[in-house]
């Protein structure tokens, strides 16, 4: 529900629906894991303030998939466990009735939590229709000691059309473009996120690196992220960021914390900030500077203060009891 009531603007949707869905797994001899899915989803819409669509719709979605896994796992040296897996997963699906507006799935995000899914869409009113493949592998280490990481490469073929995804998604057209994403960790203290997005000629569409290094003394977490322009997202430019965000804990009460944006394609920071918070077993304290710089003429600079306080136990978040507060 929208509190505009101009058309389209604010348009209001209510949606009734329900699903049905059934999935079996078979181990096959030589070791390939075989999963079929089937399913069913059918919705009602009532449509208000959009006179771009009926005041009515309905809409019956039946699905069907197969995936095929193949693991092969091995063991180290020094104890690890080794596991990398070809997966093959290829989806039938149909939307019979109505186009239906798209309210929570208007934001789509491809990476390895989607790769092998039967939608790429985060919401119910999105649908993947046509024969979809997803083929690619994922790679994993784990072990009692030293680093260890996980690797999903892939893409997405449709063999009916188009994907019907938007512009800058990595999913446009036919077939979406290579996904790499890896995340590799060095012990307890320190880990990395990296997810890359590229086409046929390697050209990088998408560029997602975050890197955290936590101890007891200090936290340290930097970012850069360069992404081609969104037109669904309002975004019609390239996106190139560096983010650092930073905290040091100067006595067992008493730590301090920064963050630093930075926009290259302005070619100067963004935000910036400092805070001091102090916490003990009764009450948590917190103090923070923030700047926001103008990276446009319609975008004005502010600068802003912040001071929290919160009871431990009375519904802030409380921290390692070392006393009882007694009041």
């Amino acid at each position: 529900i929208r509190p505009s009531a101009v058309d389209i603007v604010g348009r209001d949707v209510s949606r009734f629906g329900a699903s049905i869905d059934w999935q079996r797994t078979w181990v096959r001899p030589e070791g390939i894991v075989a999963t079929a899915e089937l399913g069913a989803q059918v919705d009602a819409y009532n449509i208000e303030q959009d006179s771009t669509f009926r005041a009515t719709l309905t809409r019956f979605v039946p699905r069907a998939a197969v995936e095929l896994r193949w693991p092969f796992s091995r063991q180290t040296a020094d104890g690890a466990t080794e596991v990398i897996e070809p997966i093959l997963r290829v989806d039938v699906a149909n939307a019979d009735g109505d186009d239906v507006p798209l309210a929570d799935s208007t934001v789509v995000e491809f990476d390895e939590a989607n790769l092998f899914a039967a939608t790429r869409y985060p919401g119910k009113d999105g649908v993947e229709a046509g024969t979809r493949i997803a083929a690619g592998l994922v790679w994993n280490r784990s072990g009692p000691r030293g680093w260890q990481g996980d690797l999903a490469v892939g893409r997405v073929v449709n063999l009916d059309g188009n994907l019907g995804f938007a512009e800058g998604t990595g999913l446009e057209g036919d077939q979406s473009e290579w996904l790499v994403a890896a995340r590799p960790s060095f012990g307890e203290d320190l880990s990395l996120v990296s997810r890359l997005l590229f086409d046929e000629s390697v050209k990088f569409t998408l560029t997602e690196t975050r890197g955290d290094w936590q101890t007891e003394r200090f936290g340290l977490s930097s970012s850069y992220i360069f992404a081609d322009p969104e037109p669904a997202e309002g975004r019609n430019v390239p996106l190139s960021e560096w983010s650092f965000d930073g905290s040091f804990n100067v006595t067992q009460a008493w730590t301090a914390k920064t963050n630093w944006r930075y926009d290259f394609n302005a070619d100067k920071a963004t935000r910036a900030g400092i805070g001091l918070g102090y916490q003990n077993e009764c009450v948590n304290l917190e103090l923070s500077l923030s700047r926001r710089f103008a990276t446009s003429t319609s975008i004005d600079p502010t600068t802003d203060f912040g001071f929290r306080v919160s009871l431990n136990g009375v519904g802030g978040r409380s921290g390692p009891a070392r006393n009882k507060c007694r009041g």
